[in-house]
């Protein structure tokens, strides 16, 4: 590799560390693993100070550790990699981060300065951040011992091989042309169970887009969903360039994708078009991957829902369940 050219992203994901969403990360060529300089700052409940301060703060120090106050207590493996690292996306784009394993190393700073009693008020919640992320990385640590100790890191790499192997049926690496798919029927079912008036005076609200993620792609396959958002990332304006379903295969995917839709139609006639009577019987009939299923076990049709509420198949369904012929 020449001196100017930039290490190369070669795996990308993201990583869930205690209380925090999703943190990109990646893993460059050279064997370096990184976190995004906004997701380190986000990790440590931090934003990127846009202007430099002067006054009791270190030059060449991100902001997250340049207060005076600190230094005494930043070792110096962690002086070493603190610098941001360049990189290049497999895209071809550019990104800027640092090696991931500074932020245990800061977590360390900030614990060790607050048990000095050394930390200011506002460095505070940064330390109570850091024992979070301290106490979540220790447990990572330890499955991740044990996953090693006992092979099940193999069995975890086959079957992340057969899901690779499934998810190279299901989808396609490049969008195809756009065709329609969610006919407006379906999306006429969910306004109308969300008490909207149809047709829209104006455009969908974006709220309809989750509603598409969390009632089919989440629910039509493992792992389809963040496969899906890998592959048609969102752009800077915070918009996605093709639709979710383009990526489908057309053996697979997109008959599979037919079939769910028209499960859940079947669904939202079957309960009256009532929302959380659909949600229960979705939840149900087409769970998500690793999502506890809700068992209810009515002795009567009435411990389903208060008579007033009942829609009217619920009601029809409960006089032909009630009906007794001896009555007659």
């Amino acid at each position: 590799m020449s001196e100017n050219k930039l290490p190369v992203a070669i795996n990308q994901g993201f990583v869930t560390i205690g209380n925090m969403e999703e943190l990109e990360c990646a893993v460059l060529d050279n064997g370096t693993r990184v976190l995004t300089q906004s997701n380190i700052y986000k990790a440590l409940g931090r934003s990127v100070r846009s202007k430099i301060k002067v006054g009791n703060r270190v030059e060449q120090m991100p902001s997250f550790l340049d207060a005076n106050n600190l230094q005494p207590f930043v070792s110096e493996e962690l002086r070493s990699m603190i610098n941001l690292i360049e990189y290049q996306k497999p895209t071809g784009t550019k990104q800027r981060g640092y090696n991931a394993l500074i932020l245990p190393l800061v977590c360390d700073t900030y614990l060790a300065a607050r048990q000095a009693g050394a930390l200011t008020k506002k460095q505070e919640p940064v330390a109570m951040q850091a024992e979070i992320l301290v106490r979540s990385l220790s447990k990572v640590a330890i499955i991740a011992l044990i996953d090693e100790a006992t092979g099940y890191n193999e069995s975890k790499r086959r079957a992340k091989d057969e899901l690779q192997q499934f998810l190279a049926k299901f989808l396609r690496d490049e969008a195809t042309k756009w065709v329609e798919t969610f006919q407006e029927e379906y999306f006429e079912m969910i306004i109308r169970m969300r008490g909207w008036t149809w047709p829209l005076p104006t455009k969908r609200p974006g709220v309809v887009g989750k509603y598409i993620n969390d009632i089919v792609y989440s629910r039509l396959a493992p792992n389809i969903l963040e496969e899906l958002r890998a592959r048609n990332p969102k752009n800077r304006s915070g918009n996605r360039s093709k639709k979710h379903h383009q990526y489908l295969s057309g053996d697979l995917g997109h008959p599979k994708l037919k079939e769910h839709l028209a499960g859940v139609m079947a669904l939202g006639r079957a309960c009256g078009y009532d929302w959380n009577t659909f949600m229960r019987l979705l939840d149900k009939s087409y769970p998500k991957l690793g999502h506890t299923i809700e068992l209810e076990f009515p002795e009567r049709i009435e411990d389903l829902e208060p008579q007033k509420d009942l829609s009217d198949f619920n009601k029809n369904l409960k006089r032909a369940i009630n009906f007794n012929p001896k009555d007659k």
